[in-house]
């Protein structure tokens, strides 16, 4: 299956490439009108340096590259390692969300729950620009200080 065709029989599709490469994952993709599509990608380059944040995000890229489909923004901001077990000392990890269409929220916030985050949605789509550099912030301080990855944010309410 070529990139393109990967909607065909989908309703939800996850973009999980390097942040630099969205725009060429998702240029070509037919097929895709009402299809959601969860962007866990993180605009960081060279440096570790974000390439984008506050102004726009990827998420709000890829809306505009393919604007009938239902992007979402979330699981960018915890590593990999806690995509298995979203807890930290058995509080279940937050999972921060942007998006722009209700039922897409709904169908991927109970995915989130399903997997084990608590949900919390932050705003509408545009919020996945403040997002991606509070993932830097993990980031920094996991992946270049050097702190267990064993961890997450709880917003207590």
């Amino acid at each position: 299956m070529e990139t393109k065709d990967i909607a065909i029989n989908n309703d939800l599709i996850v973009l999980a490439v390097p942040g630099n490469a969205v725009e060429s994952a998702v240029k070509n993709i037919i097929e895709i009108d009402g299809k959601i599509v969860i962007d866990l990608t993180n605009p960081i380059g060279e440096g570790l340096k974000l390439t984008r944040g506050t102004t726009t995000s990827n998420a709000e890229e890829i809306q505009k590259i393919i604007p009938t489909a239902k992007i979402v923004k979330k699981l960018n901001t915890v590593g990999l390692e806690k995509m298995i077990d979203p807890t930290v000392n058995e509080k279940k990890i937050t999972m921060l969300i942007a998006w722009d269409h209700e039922d897409a929220n709904l169908k991927v916030s109970q995915l989130i729950e399903e997997i084990g985050f608590d949900p919390l949605i932050v705003g509408k789509l545009y919020f996945s620009r403040y997002l991606d550099p509070f993932a830097m912030i993990w980031i920094e301080v996991v992946r270049v200080q050097g702190m267990n990855p064993n961890t997450g944010i709880k917003w207590m309410r």
